[in-house]
């Protein structure tokens, strides 16, 4: 709940930046499609962006507000302005990465206040690989039809992505998340790749779906990962990680199993009340206490196996 009204605060305030600023932005309000030169335009202008109800075609590329340069390596793209799109259709992707082969160049992008997109539809493609967040970023009741990439990105303060419906692989591999991390209620159609990430807050993935491959491995965690009521159609994979602050899949419904292989678990492995119809394997994890498996709803393909595991109480 305070995630939703801090989103809607946000949409506020950019909404009443666009309508009090005189030089907010100048995009007509009675077009209903929105070329994305016109947003980069103004973005280069440190213009507020506020759009609602639109079309956006062409690739909005956030590399485009750094000019090339072949004598640099890594040409970085600083956004300067806080970005709301509310109720938009995307015909085309969105990047904040690129890398030209004829210069040798790789530009990046750094967010220096809000970005928000809210009951979007994106019919290509996010690749954010390697950006630096400095203002929030909530993707929250949004439509991806294509892959989502936030590889070797920095999330200096809160991330949401609440009940969005992702369609096909998501990928946060080697990202850093500062703040809290919310993905509350949404679904991951295909898989969901996080290896090497770390998180210094606290992470929320309740009542959400997993329908491919889920890969948590080489994590680490400072504090609470809670996947509480989320349900799992495919392979689960916990491994080679530190979680400070315990894991929580109570009530979690695992269709083929979960494996944890590798881990340091400082606090609590809670699977009470879970629903798991195959195989429970816990092999070589460093714990402070047993795993919690209160309750647990045994499938026809139920079993669990443990080997080599240290309890240190």
């Amino acid at each position: 709940m305070k995630k939703i009204i801090f989103s809607l605060l946000m949409i506020l305030f950019c909404l009443s930046q666009f309508s009090c600023e005189n030089n907010s932005n100048d995009i007509s309000t009675n077009d209903s499609i929105i070329k994305v030169d016109k947003i980069i335009e103004l973005i280069k202008k440190q213009k507020i962006i506020s759009i609602k109800n639109k079309r956006i075609v062409g690739e909005l590329d956030f590399t485009k507000i750094v000019e090339s340069n072949p004598d640099l390596q890594v040409a970085t793209s600083y956004i300067d302005c806080d970005i709301c799109f509310i109720n938009c259709n995307f015909q085309d992707s969105i990047t904040a990465y690129r890398f030209e082969s004829k210069t040798k160049t790789t530009f990046v992008t750094v967010f220096q206040k809000n970005i928000c997109f809210l009951n979007c539809k994106f019919q290509k493609g996010l690749n954010f690989k390697q950006s630096d967040f400095i203002g929030r970023i909530n993707i929250d009741q949004c439509d991806i039809e294509s892959n989502i990439i936030f590889d070797g990105s920095l999330f200096r303060t809160g991330v949401s992505f609440c009940s969005t419906n992702f369609k096909s692989d998501v990928s946060f591999v080697s990202s850093v998340f500062n703040g809290r991390t919310n993905f509350l209620k949404s679904f991951f159609k295909k898989s969901f790749i996080c290896q090497y990430a770390r998180f210094r807050e606290n992470v929320m993935f309740c009542d959400s779906y997993f329908y491919g491959y889920f890969d948590f491995s080489k994590i680490n965690a400072d504090l609470l990962i809670d996947f509480t009521n989320a349900k799992f159609s495919d392979v689960v994979l916990f491994s080679n990680s530190t979680y400070i602050n315990g894991l929580k899949l109570a009530k979690c419904e695992l269709k083929k199993g979960v494996t944890f292989t590798d881990n340091n678990i400082y606090k609590a492995l809670d699977l009470r009340n879970a629903k798991i119809n195959n195989k429970v394997l816990f092999n070589n994890n460093k714990l402070l206490e047993e795993p919690n498996i209160q309750d647990i709803q045994q499938g026809e393909n139920y079993q669990i196996e443990k080997s080599k595991n240290i309890i240190y109480q």
